[in-house]
């Protein structure tokens, strides 16, 4: 009973808040979680997608780290970015920080090889999108725990919305 109670309870405030275990959203990070979840739900990963962007940048927040081989909302490995696309790493960094579009795809092809390549093992397939080969499980765990309070949150219905540029969100220097 008590557990019911603090379910109910947890489940109230991340209803009537735009926090989540304390940490408060920025409308750019509510709009990158938004975007995040329309731009995967087409795939089916929706919440996946969501609390990748959430686990690796924060929601956008950090993009970009110089000890870091990844860039973007979801923080794709550049060697593998640059397997298939033959430029630069600063191009890629570029792209990835810069055009949102482009970085969900390539997480949502990511993710998409994973599944394939574990017959469907969803565990395994969040592993392997952090670890490669060597797959990551408390990743994989950690994604799967932020999946479900994201469909939490997600019981309010939100409009999909494009990600047209950052500059709403940044005023020009």
């Amino acid at each position: 009973m008590l557990l019911k109670k603090l379910t109910m309870t947890l489940l109230f405030l991340l209803f009537f808040s735009s926090s989540v275990f304390g940490i408060t959203l920025s409308p750019y990070q509510k709009h990158v979680m938004e975007f995040s979840y329309h731009y995967g739900e087409k795939y089916g990963l929706g919440t996946t997608l969501a609390a990748i962007a959430w686990q690796e940048s924060s929601f956008g927040l950090k993009l970009w780290q110089p000890s870091d081989p990844s860039a973007g909302i979801y923080h794709i490995l550049l060697p593998n970015v640059q397997k298939r696309y033959r430029c630069s790493n600063e191009t890629l960094k570029v792209l990835l920080i810069a055009n949102p579009q482009f970085c969900a795809q390539l997480a949502i092809e990511e993710l998409q090889y994973w599944f394939h390549y574990w017959h469907g093992n969803k565990v395994l397939a969040l592993a392997s999108y952090n670890g490669g080969f060597k797959p990551n499980y408390s990743y994989a765990y950690s994604i799967m725990r932020k999946e479900a309070i994201i469909r939490q949150m997600r019981s309010r219905p939100m409009k999909p919305k494009m990600f047209i540029s950052w500059s709403i969100y940044f005023s020009p220097l």
